[in-house]
């Protein structure tokens, strides 16, 4: 990561190119960590995929009070299923020191299990499609945006380092979660847009009840069974 920003003072965004690190990196840890003004970190993407995340950009996808619908949701995942941009060299992650870090995308890391991530002003974080068993987030109150979905995630103890004031978007559909019901998740009450399915969840939907603003729900494949008078009149989309 040095030799490809060697002048870390003036670096505002960093590119990852799962190609690139599959040729020249050995298997084990990537670290990024004393850029003082780095702002984005992102994964580079076939052309198709960049194509569609460039459209959602001009439809407002990143004001606040915009969100994915389930079929632009389907349509991205579909590109990135059958992107060849993946890495299984990377087996942990840390990004550190990076003091000015807004948003960051390392989606697509296939060998990847640990993400340890410290960063005061990170608003978006997307570590879709690891194999993340391990995320440590220090100091990073202020995600409204964290994409999890496609790991390999057991519990939700990471949430306990969210605040529950400003995340908006949560997505954790994929994973190998012992069996719960959505207790944990009831205090996030500012979420938009909420995202479980095809994972272990039970019971009602009760916990979701003070959630005032949320719009989108997947709870596809879960075994939720009840509780759909308790969802606000906000949902749009289920």
């Amino acid at each position: 990561m040095d030799k490809n920003y060697p002048n870390k003072q003036e670096a505002k965004e960093i590119v990852l190119d799962h190609q690139e690190l599959n040729n020249c990196q050995e298997a084990g840890e990537l670290v990024i960590t004393d850029f003082p003004y780095l702002k984005e970190i992102k994964t580079k993407t076939d052309d198709g995929a960049e194509s569609f995340i460039s459209g959602m950009k001009n439809k407002g996808i990143n004001d606040p009070e915009a969100y994915l619908t389930r079929d632009q949701i389907r349509s991205l995942e579909a590109l990135y299923r059958h992107s060849s941009n993946s890495n299984n060299k990377v087996t942990n992650i840390k990004i550190v020191n990076c003091p000015q870090l807004e948003e960051v995308d390392i989606s697509n890391f296939e060998g990847n299990k640990e993400l340890i991530i410290n960063s005061p002003k990170l608003k978006i974080l997307n570590c879709s499609k690891n194999q993340l068993t391990d995320l440590t987030l220090i100091s990073c109150s202020n995600i409204a945006w964290l994409d999890c979905n496609d790991n390999q995630f057991t519990n939700l103890d990471f949430l306990q380092n969210l605040s529950s004031k400003n995340l908006e978007r949560l997505g954790i559909r994929n994973n190998n979660f012992s069996p719960t019901d959505l207790t944990p998740l009831e205090n996030f009450t500012n979420l938009k847009m909420l995202q479980l399915g095809n994972n272990h969840f039970y019971d009602s939907l009760e916990p979701l009840k003070n959630m005032d603003e949320l719009k989108s729900l997947d709870i596809g494949d879960t075994d939720i069974d009840s509780g759909l008078e308790y969802l606000p009149e906000s949902l749009e989309e289920l």
